[in-house]
């Protein structure tokens, strides 16, 4: 039942959810750690990790975002999103993915609001190599569809194909570097585009760790580039919070963003 309502509770809590996430987050904080084998999310953060999960497991990424983009040739709008992201693992190294986004956007940049779906994409990823150097950990091959079956706010002349490729990388004996490389093929936009994530994590207290984040990409030319940093913590061997914001100044747009997540994993197959 947690999970359903995840899945159907929609974008409108905005910056008050927000607010009561990290009033939420300081409590998890007292709860004790644990030692097992525990679930690997890919929240927060925009990078995808080098990882898959094991045959059986069945994992809901979902975050709640509220943004503000600010500027002076065009106004202001904030946006308030939902963001789920469903992982399987079916066999060894091979996992498939589903991504949904409900967003809500009030008085955006054409002074319009928009409400429904804006994002839906059915993915794979395959775990292509597992290191065993001091440097290069593991990687992986992410490719998705990108469906324009959603709100007519925010559908595509086309569903458009992406692939990434992201790779993890010792750093300092207890930091964790994560690269991802990729490109997005048309989807009706006018040139095809291409994006860059580095992200480092590393270890707090327990089983809390931070992490910090640069991001950005290209497009016919133009070069966007934003960063966020944030904050997560294991509750249980397989739950996980996240709390994390973001900062991004591109083409005369000022984008402040804040999110917090959980992390759900549950064994459905016994392989």
């Amino acid at each position: 039942s947690c999970w359903l309502y995840l899945v159907v509770k929609p974008a409108t809590m905005g910056l008050r959810m927000i607010q009561k996430a990290f009033l939420i987050f300081f409590v998890v904080l007292s709860f004790p750690a644990y030692g097992e084998e525990v679930i690997l999310s890919g929240r927060p953060g925009v990078a995808i990790p080098a990882q898959v999960l094991e045959p059986g497991f069945l994992q809901l990424q979902s975050g709640l975002y509220y943004y503000s983009l600010q500027s002076k040739a065009q106004g202001d709008s904030e946006t308030r999103l939902m963001n789920h992201f469903l992982r399987f693992g079916v066999v060894d190294r091979v996992e498939v993915n589903l991504l949904s986004n409900y967003q809500v956007q009030d008085g955006d940049l054409s002074s319009a609001s928009s409400e429904g779906f804006s994002a839906l994409s059915l993915g794979g990823r395959y775990l292509v190599w597992v290191g065993q150097s001091s440097w290069v950990r593991s990687m992986a091959l992410q490719a998705e569809l990108s469906l324009n079956q959603v709100s007519s706010d925010y559908r595509a002349n086309q569903d458009a194909f992406g692939l990434t490729i992201a790779s993890e990388h010792r750093l300092f004996q207890r930091s964790l570097l994560t690269i991802n490389l990729g490109g997005i093929q048309d989807g009706g936009q006018a040139s095809d585009s291409y994006f860059y994530r580095v992200a480092v994590n590393h270890p707090l207290t327990g089983q809390t760790e931070g992490f910090v984040e640069v991001y950005g990409g290209e497009q016919a030319g133009d070069w966007d580039t934003s960063f966020d940093f944030g904050i997560s913590r294991l509750t249980t061997p397989d739950m996980v919070f996240d709390l994390s914001m973001g900062y991004g100044r591109n083409d005369g747009v000022t984008e402040l963003f804040l999110s917090a997540g959980i992390s759900l994993r549950a064994q459905i197959f016994g392989y």
